[in-house]
């Protein structure tokens, strides 16, 4: 990339995307062997609101996972310093009923009150609400996790000037019950570009 003056652009997913359809459960996130651990993986509740354990997606609740993913993008940055450029793939959780795992519970808890659950359980009943129907505790503690921890990761590798940038989909309203707060990232001008990635049959 350097010889013919290429940019080079990391592409990362901050808590999803860890599945390996081969070995299941294994990414280095949560094998102790590697300096993570089981207990990172998140849950989601299933269509019968039972509570399952994520293959897949990292809670960044605990402050131990953000400091390695962190620790682990420092490493990668070493390695190839010429990366200029920082895309998050779609950042924010799987799907809409992430993350309800006991440390989530008690810190949604402390800072809005209720139960994580019962407010997930909720806010399914209104998938389809306009705003402000969506704007409920669930999808505020998500969006306060995912920018807490794109903060923490724009701390460490300030020095580096890099361009940040995002990839969106068709749902503003369905993406903050992923986690995605794009209004508030926005007027923070964390990006400098966004990729849509929207996967419809008709064209």
């Amino acid at each position: 990339t350097a010889r013919l003056g290429l940019r080079l652009h990391l592409n990362y997913p901050l808590v999803n995307n860890r599945n390996n359809p081969r070995l299941p459960g294994i990414a280095p996130d949560f094998l102790p062997e590697c300096g993570g651990s089981p207990e990172w993986k998140a849950r989601f509740l299933d269509e019968a609101g039972q509570v399952v354990v994520s293959e897949s997606n990292v809670c960044p609740s605990r402050a131990a996972t953000r400091a390695w993913e962190l620790d682990l993008l420092s490493g990668l940055l070493a390695r190839y310093p010429g990366i200029d450029s920082f895309q998050l793939e779609e950042p924010g959780f799987d799907g809409e009923s992430f993350c309800v795992c006991d440390e989530c519970r008690a810190q949604s808890a402390a800072r809005h009150g209720g139960d994580l659950v019962a407010e997930i359980e909720r806010e399914r009943l209104t998938a389809d609400c306009p705003d402000p129907g969506c704007r409920g505790r669930a999808a505020a503690f998500k969006c306060e996790q995912l920018t807490s921890l794109q903060q923490e990761l724009r701390d460490r590798f300030r020095s580096r000037g890099f361009v940040y940038s995002a990839t969106i989909s068709y749902d503003r309203w369905r993406d903050r019950r992923l986690g995605r707060d794009w209004p508030a990232w926005t007027r923070r001008r964390w990006w400098r570009f966004a990729a849509p990635m929207i996967y419809v049959f008709d064209t």
